[in-house]
């Protein structure tokens, strides 16, 4: 290298997946980690490919919002791996999913708690698997409803794979699905 710059101090910029404030993170996944209270996950511009995405064991007031032109293609975004977990607040926004969903299982040993989770404007497309896992699926016991679901402006096109493929959730508190168009479904 030219003029006394050497391999060690040369930093190559690279556009990453996602941001939190200033900070870019080159996966989902590190941003997911880093995240939070309170704070919100950018997804930036592009299709985003990282297979299953999990979520810590506890979120408060987290927005994951998607730029203009965020696609996740081929991904899960999952509940952390343990006994328990923790969302309160937790809003996805303005995201594309294609053949990706949101999966928030149960059936643990501990508490699993799921209170005003909000998506709203997103469009889920070209799910079709026979998982029988739907493009928003949370599997809980009907002990430990989701406290409080708000679904609003969203697109579900192309989910016809399984039995599930809309929304499928056991649910208490206040219930909004409003503005949302379900095209090419097969149930639910």
């Amino acid at each position: 290298l030219a003029n006394g710059v050497t391999a060690e101090n040369v930093t190559v910029a690279t556009s990453g997946v996602a941001k939190i404030g200033d900070t870019t993170y080159a996966t989902l996944q590190a941003a997911v980690e880093a995240v939070k209270d309170g704070e919100t996950i950018t997804i930036l511009a592009g299709t985003h490919s990282e297979g299953t995405i999990k979520l810590p064991a506890t979120l408060n007031n987290v927005t994951i919002k998607g730029a203009e032109g965020a696609e996740l293609k081929d991904m899960t975004i999952s509940a952390a791996d343990g006994n328990a977990y923790s969302y309160v607040g937790l809003t996805f926004d303005g995201i594309t999913f294609d053949n990706s969903r949101i999966l928030l299982t149960g059936w643990r040993n501990g508490d699993e708690t799921i209170k005003d989770l909000t998506v709203t404007n997103c469009w889920f497309k070209n799910l079709d698997d026979t998982t029988n896992i739907a493009p928003l699926h949370i599997n809980k016991e009907a002990s430990e409803p989701v406290n409080g679901l708000t679904f609003t402006n969203n697109v579900i096109d192309g989910a016809t794979g399984g039995s599930k493929s809309g929304i499928y959730s056991v649910n208490t508190g206040n219930v909004i699905i409003k503005g949302n168009t379900f095209n090419n479904i097969v149930f639910r």
